[in-house]
């Protein structure tokens, strides 16, 4: 099997034509990897070592303290936006117990890891984000490492958006390579170069797995380590969902507002127009049912 990944991966990287997007070359230390991204060529790069003063910061549109606090939470530790914002480059890097157990797609079994992609096929996103589905998957080799490629799109009242997502895990870490296409289409541009980038991935080193039976143990259950695949969209659609509550907030609060100074001018009207009453009339309007002197209610 993996002779045949192997031939397949070189008529891959034989066929690809060059990206129109230059990649530089990035690291993630703590993983012991770097890969290449465009940082150029209509693309702004937001790192994970980026300071609050990277134009990169300002561009995002959210203020540094936030946008850390996000990335780092959801794993977040490149990402890439076009100059109109219609296509975004998210790579998310983590690791956990799941992906220690699993260390490596190349080393399961192929029917295993077929079976546990068409889970995300089959599986309705419907709670979790909504118009999100998984159309496709394939596994692809690239030098040691194996991805499983998924494509599918994303369609609710807020976004219209197509992806193709390459996922792995090598040396017990999961990266997750997806490129969203916000205009409803993937050119063969961006396949082009969410492969390249893929194609890019290189660990220092391959590890051997640890035989601590307490820490790592040796089974290949992806169900929840997969999970971390629709990272990006979840946060992409939440971040989509956050802005629109944002937006229904300010509006609320807006409509309040007018809403107050409608009532204040009104009462204000009243009180005058009672003024006025009072000014002309001193003493002819009297009281409903008031009583006189004996106690008998004047007409």
């Amino acid at each position: 099997m993996k002779k045949t990944f192997c031939l397949l991966a070189a008529c891959l990287l034989l066929i690809l034509p060059v990206s129109a997007a230059s990649l530089s070359e990035y690291r993630y230390d703590d993983a012991g990897l770097a890969l290449s991204l465009p940082d150029s060529d209509g693309w702004t790069l937001l790192t994970h070592d980026a300071q609050e003063d990277d134009p990169a910061v300002e561009f995002f549109g959210v203020d540094y303290d936030t946008l850390k606090k996000a990335l780092e939470q959801n794993g977040v530790r490149f990402d890439a936006l076009t100059a109109d914002r219609q296509q975004e480059i998210t790579v998310i890097i983590s690791r956990d117990s799941g992906t220690r157990r699993t260390f490596n797609y190349a080393d399961l079994d192929e029917s295993d890891l077929r079976a546990q992609a068409q889970t995300y096929i089959d599986q309705d996103f419907s709670e979790q984000a909504p118009g999100l589905d998984y159309l496709s998957y394939e596994l692809v080799p690239s030098g040691d490492v194996l991805y499983i490629r998924f494509t599918g799109q994303n369609v609710n009242e807020s976004t219209d958006s197509r992806f193709i997502q390459f996922a792995t895990i090598y040396n017990g870490w999961m990266v997750n390579i997806a490129l969203h296409s916000f205009d409803g289409e993937l050119s063969e541009e961006n396949e082009v170069l969410v492969t390249n980038i893929a194609n890019s991935l290189r660990f220092d080193a391959a590890l051997e797995k640890s035989q601590d039976a307490q820490r790592y143990i040796d089974i290949a259950v992806l169900v929840g380590v997969l999970a971390a695949a629709v990272l990006s969209l979840v946060w992409i659609y939440r971040s989509q969902k956050k802005k629109a509550r944002l937006k229904e907030a300010a509006d609320a609060a807006r409509l309040d507002e007018e809403q107050r100074q409608r009532r204040e001018e009104d009462d204000a009207r009243q009180a005058a127009e009672l003024s006025g009453i009072d000014g002309a009339y001193p003493g002819d309007i009297p009281e409903v049912g008031s009583a006189d002197d004996d106690g008998e209610a004047q007409p």
